[in-house]
């Protein structure tokens, strides 16, 4: 796993070249990319496949590099990217036919809960009440991202990442009571 070391080192070398999009450290900052996109989106990866995660990183560094390299904190800019697109292609039309192994094209993102209409309905219009702050800490922490990432990308506390969470999932058995 790459840490923010090494996530310096090479926007260092990107940042070095003057013009990012010409930096021939780019296919490193890809591989370096890609390996904290897969270890950042969690159990997202088997639903999205390893190609879609490669495109979505792709697209990211395509469209937001500059920001990226001129971000306080890079690693942490990237990991909140990578999820907001995940979490966009998933919300989005496109995401509902999936293609099955035999050729086939599902209807359904997924097994259970989640592939219900009804429940999707509620949930996004629960997650669409919440402050914008509440709802991606939430996001972030439903993705697997670790409590201590979150917190470094929103500029506080583990504490507080559990204390957010624990009071969004309060809310949310309220409001099915």
């Amino acid at each position: 796993m790459a840490g923010k070391q090494e996530w310096t080192e090479v926007l260092e070398l990107v940042r070095g070249a003057g013009d990012p999009t010409a930096s021939r450290h780019l296919p490193r900052l890809w591989a370096l990319a890609q390996a904290e996109a897969t270890r950042a989106l969690g159990a997202l990866n088997d639903r999205l496949g390893k190609a879609l995660v490669e495109e979505l990183v792709w697209d990211l560094l395509a469209a937001e590099l500059p920001a990226i390299v001129g971000a306080a904190n890079p690693r942490a800019y990237f990991i909140r990217a990578i999820c907001n697109r995940a979490l966009s292609w998933i919300r989005s039309p496109r995401s509902m036919a999936l293609p099955l192994d035999d050729g086939r094209v599902s209807r359904t993102p997924g097994a259970g809960v989640e592939s219900d209409p009804v429940f999707l309905i509620d949930a996004r219009a629960a997650l669409a009440r919440l402050p914008a702050r509440e709802r991606d800490v939430v996001t972030s922490a439903a993705l697997g991202i670790d409590r201590d990432e979150i917190a470094a990308m929103f500029g506080t506390s583990r504490a507080n990442v559990d204390q957010i969470v624990s009071r969004v999932r309060r809310r949310f058995r309220e409001d099915d009571a």
